[in-house]
């Protein structure tokens, strides 16, 4: 190696020497001098207020050097139309006109020295006057009556006639709330039903009480005539249940704000006719589920899976034990129901006119299995009857009330007692669980009673509600 080359390599060396002792010295210690954030000291996370009425938010922004370099951007999501509705200010005040529902809304902070965006999010609740209280379906004269009760007790009776200008169809049968889709707790809309009339059934908007379509507008291809049984709503916010005997169900295969959404198709195919009655139970674990079906003419215990759709299986499922034959009960059923989503209760008549009891589970999800528990006399024959108006606890405790008396009975040890509310002797045309099943609101004619069933109980009175038009039939809470 020349002397030359020599130095050249020693010089590299030392170069890249001094370069590592650079960074292996360099620990990283720096001092930033960050802008100072606006503080938000006012802002809440949701904001209620009624359609219509003024909307002031006030975020209460503070800083060392004033707000003066500070701009303020408000946008309010509206996810129906796709666009949002935008507003500056160091205040939002406008007035609300959007729809009855939840919206999502951000307030951004721009300070103009350095660029810094700061962001907050919020909720908006537009409300009605409908927004809470209790919905009352009744009976007057043989015409349904739609009552709302607002939380100060204020009664606005035969609210539909007033706001249509035409009456509901004769033979109120049931009040049906619909949830939005996956979120049961903010209800969207009310389906009425009826037993009689060319379209027995109409769907209200839940927050202004407007009509939104007939029953048959809920069909693609609507028929000639609609007969509605038993209707439920469901996870999906949609209806499913009987209609002409045989099974609907809503569909759910497009977006839920898809006007085409919850409409009915073809129903369900098969060689059956369905009662009324019947039981739907959906697992969100599987995402799938069964209904429960019981043919009025073979009189027997039908199986429905739901895929998607529901699909007709009759009695094709394995039943295992011998208190009584399922696919053939040789009865008429008078009431069905599922204690939270396991033992399923069968009430049923005999030809002779006994009624009997009749405990059964069910696992539809695979294998298909039919477990029969048990077949008795009912202990009071007088008290169980098709007139009869029952109603089951997630526990397992029915009240059933015959004429004008209320029974709690516990199928356990066969308990039946009678409640103690005194209704006027007047006849109970409706009970119905509410408030985590601790209160049984009971309708006679012209009023809506009340009664604490919680734990220890007898059904003491605790708040009766009059000016119903006829005979509560339904009622629904919100």
């Amino acid at each position: 190696m020349n002397k030359q080359t020599f130095i050249k390599i020693f010089c590299f060396t030392l170069l890249v020497s001094g370069l590592l002792v650079s960074c292996y010295k360099d620990k990283g210690n720096y001092e930033y001098n960050m802008p100072e954030a606006p503080k938000v000291t006012t802002l809440d996370t949701v904001y209620s207020v009624f359609v219509g009425d003024s909307l002031i938010v006030d975020p209460g922004v503070t800083t060392s050097k004033g707000s003066a370099h500070l701009r303020y951007d408000w946008k309010i999501a509206i996810p129906e139309k796709l666009s949002h509705d935008s507003y500056s200010g160091p205040q939002l005040r406008t007035i609300f006109g959007l729809g009855p529902k939840r919206y999502f809304a951000r307030l951004s902070i721009t300070d103009t020295i350095t660029g810094m965006k700061y962001f907050h999010d919020f909720a908006i609740d537009g409300k009605t006057a409908f927004s809470k209280g209790m919905v009352v379906l009744s009976e007057e004269g043989e015409t349904g009556q739609l009552t709302f009760i607002r939380p100060d007790g204020t009664v606005q009776a035969r609210l539909y006639e007033a706001m249509h200008g035409e009456s509901l169809p004769k033979g109120p049968l049931q009040l049906v709330p619909v949830a939005q889709a996956y979120n049961p707790s903010v209800i969207n809309s009310y389906w009425v039903f009826s037993s009689t009339g060319d379209n027995p059934g109409v769907q209200l908007d839940a927050n202004t009480m407007q009509r939104k379509q007939y029953i048959k507008e809920n069909f693609f291809e609507p028929p000639a005539s609609v007969k509605i049984g038993g209707m439920q709503s469901n996870f999906f916010g949609v209806i499913t249940g009987v209609a002409n005997g045989k099974l609907y169900a809503g569909t759910t295969s497009t977006w839920d704000q898809n006007p085409l959404y919850g409409k009915f198709g073809l129903s369900t195919p098969g060689d059956y006719e369905l009662s009324d009655k019947f039981i739907f139970n959906f697992s969100m674990a599987t995402f799938s589920g069964y209904y429960i079906g019981f043919d009025k003419i073979k009189k027997g215990f039908l199986r429905f899976n739901l895929f998607g759709s529901p699909m007709y299986f009759g009695v094709d499922y394995d039943v295992m034990g011998n208190a009584f034959d399922p696919k053939n009960t040789g009865m008429e059923l008078l009431h069905l129901v599922q204690i939270n989503g396991n033992d399923v209760y069968a009430f049923m008549k005999a030809p002779d006119g006994a009624v009997y009891e009749h405990k059964f589970t069910v696992n539809f999800n695979g294998p298909f299995q039919f477990t029969p528990i048990h077949r008795r006399l009912f202990a009071q024959q007088n008290l169980m009857q098709e007139g009869t108006k029952l109603v089951a606890t997630n526990t397992g405790v029915f009240y059933l009330a015959n004429g004008n008396t209320i029974h709690r009975y516990n199928p356990l040890n066969g308990e039946l007692v009678a409640l103690g509310a005194d209704l006027g002797g007047k006849a109970v045309s409706m009970i119905k669980l509410m408030d985590n099943d601790n209160t049984l609101a009971v309708g006679v004619e012209g009023a809506v009673y009340l009664l604490n069933v919680g734990t220890g109980q007898n059904g003491s009175v605790t708040r009766k509600i009059e000016g119903i038009p006829g005979r509560p039939v339904d009622l629904a809470v919100r």
